[in-house]
């Protein structure tokens, strides 16, 4: 069993909640936003600005700006320190940047309903940075945002969750045929030979997968929630392609919406987890992407996510990122649900956020289980390691009672300088069987900010 304690050591009610945060996932991603959220989108004129929630964090809903120009996407970001203007437009709130990242948070009054728009001013930086060339503002509508319910309390607040599970899929051999051709210089002579087996057959077979996932939940109203999912690493193994990482598609959102159905508390709740993804092939080389979401649809779920099984509502397909029209793989069927996991501890031995941006941590970390563990250690987050070259990486263990069953797992993780608090998790899995997962979350702020 971990110990799942955050930087607080919060008590056992968390705890016993994360206790069963094994999660049977193959499916990866991010999503447009749904529900309630998808009404925050700004009349679809050209030139526009989009106001939207993205995050909830220490009692600060984080809002996005994003300008839309004919014939163009979405811009990044916009700030308000390059002349963005935002402003309230009803209920009682207020609305300040984050000194040092640039993020718009609004604080708002508990019980109120809270509209706002953005307006990019003629040349400035914003309108710069947006392609705005229009000679006077470009302003969005008034866009209805939330009705504060008040903070959440634990463990309904954050969730962060490590598991494991398998699905469903199907291999193009034509399409595994052509990436061999570019692939074969690095990959093992056996790797070779389970490529070249595939043929010009179609081979369907299990999937196996690894999960840790950690996120804020964003109370919209008393009875509307959601999770956007951005923080997430999972790692797959098949017969055929080898090694597989999965993240989330950077410019599209995840997210889990949820709506309670009446009853005396949030839970049971309505929700379904629409999820794009970017699957990395480690053995072979190429990457794939999904071009339609994952849908997982529940009609009755109770907290945590997961806690309740969520079934693939339709089968999804990965295209090659290098020939975006050649199929790789296609899923089938896919179950997301938690299991509870007792075949590893994770002992926090240090956390301490040093004021030049490196999140230093020490994880003690020991195998419970009779047979050796090979898997991976990740640290998943609000850490800037886009690479993963200091938060991720192979982790062998002997047998349980042995000299090798114990591990201590030093991590540096880049960090940036945030007003609000900033949450990680390290996480262990196994890539074979048995499945031996742990999470553990930390919560820190940046000195001095």
């Amino acid at each position: 069993m971990t110990d799942q304690r955050d930087a607080e050591g919060s008590g056992a009610s968390r705890r016993d909640v994360l206790r069963t945060a094994g999660l049977a996932a193959a499916a990866i991603g991010a999503t447009q936003l749904t529900g309630q959220a998808a009404a925050s989108a700004s009349a679809a004129v050209d030139p526009s600005v989009r106001l939207d929630v993205v995050d909830f964090v220490d009692g600060f809903y984080v809002l996005e700006a994003r300008a839309r120009v004919a014939g163009t996407a979405m811009s990044a970001p916009l700030r308000m320190r390059d002349g963005l203007n935002v402003e309230v437009t009803s209920g009682a709130g207020t609305i300040t940047e984050d000194p040092y990242t640039g993020d718009i948070l609004l604080k708002a009054e508990v019980g109120e309903q809270i509209s706002a728009r953005a307006v990019i001013p003629a040349d400035t930086a914003a309108a710069r940075a947006a392609g705005v060339k229009a000679s006077g503002s470009v302003g969005g509508d008034s866009t209805p945002l939330v009705t504060y319910p008040g903070d959440l309390a634990d463990p309904e607040a954050r969730v962060a969750m490590a598991g494991g599970g398998a699905c469903v899929s199907a291999l193009s051999g034509e399409s595994i045929g052509a990436l061999m051709t570019t692939m074969a210089a690095h990959m093992t002579a056996e790797r070779q030979d389970a490529v070249a087996a595939v043929g010009a057959n179609t081979v369907t077979s299990q999937l196996r997968v690894r999960a840790a996932v950690m996120g804020n939940v964003i109370p919209f109203s008393a009875t509307h929630r959601e999770i956007r999912w951005r923080h997430a690493r999972y790692y797959g193994s098949d017969d055929v392609l080898g090694l597989l990482r999965f993240t989330y598609q950077q410019d599209k959102l995840s997210a889990v919406t949820m709506d309670s159905l009446g009853g005396a508390s949030f839970f049971p709740a309505s929700a379904e987890n629409v999820l794009y993804c970017r699957m990395e092939m480690l053995d072979l080389g190429g990457s794939a992407i999904s071009t339609d979401p994952m849908r997982l649809p529940n009609p009755s779920m109770n907290w945590p996510v997961y806690a309740t099984p969520m079934q693939l509502s339709r089968p999804i397909t990965f295209y090659d990122e290098a020939a975006p029209d050649r199929e790789v793989m296609q899923i089938i069927k896919n179950e997301l649900r938690l299991y509870d996991y007792n075949g590893v501890t994770i002992k926090k031995l240090a956390a301490k956020t040093l004021a030049s941006g490196v999140l230093k941590t020490a994880f003690q970390v020991t195998n419970q289980t009779e047979t050796p563990f090979t898997g991976r250690w990740m640290m998943i987050g609000d850490h800037t390691d886009v690479t993963f070259a200091s938060t991720d990486a192979p982790l062998t263990l002997g047998p349980a009672g042995s000299k090798t069953a114990t591990q201590v797992v030093e991590v540096n993780a880049p960090i940036r300088k945030r007003l609000v608090s900033q949450r990680v998790a390290f996480a262990v899995m196994s890539l074979s069987e048995p499945a031996v997962l742990g999470i553990t979350p930390i919560t820190f702020k940046f000195p001095g900010a």
